[in-house]
């Protein structure tokens, strides 16, 4: 039972979904010895987007760090990070804003949904624009 979904007309009527654009990392491309990360076509979802609480910036030991974090939580299996694959380096551009998926504090992929945390970019990835 995907829960997430169940749940979110309720939550939609206090903060509602955002839209946002998914970037899955396909790999890297190697231009005259340059390394660069290529992605595909981007996926428009819709994303219940949360600060991450100060409980969970002490979970991970990120209390002091200057970083700005998004929780993302997406209908489906976007895990983004996934070690036993090898995945990883996922970009979402939301709010005018690009954010590198750096973990997945929520897998319920099995159930229909995940959450992601995205780290706040200063610029996107080389070669890709949203428009």
């Amino acid at each position: 039972m995907n829960l997430n979904k169940v749940v979110s007309g309720v939550l939609g009527s206090v903060t509602p979904r955002e839209d946002i654009a998914l970037f899955r990392c396909t790999g890297q491309a190697n231009v005259k010895g340059r390394l660069t990360p290529t992605y595909a076509p981007f996926v428009e979802l819709l994303a219940k987007v949360q600060s991450v609480s100060d409980e969970a910036l002490k979970l991970i030991d990120r209390v002091g760090d200057n970083s700005k974090l998004l929780h993302f939580y997406l209908d489906g299996d976007w895990r983004g990070v996934f070690r036993p694959d090898g995945t990883g380096g996922d970009m979402i551009y939301a709010r005018q804003q690009w954010w590198l998926i750096n973990a997945v504090p929520e897998d319920f992929s099995h159930a229909g949904w995940v959450c992601v945390r995205g780290v706040l970019q200063m610029t996107g990835p080389a070669g890709v624009t949203y428009p």
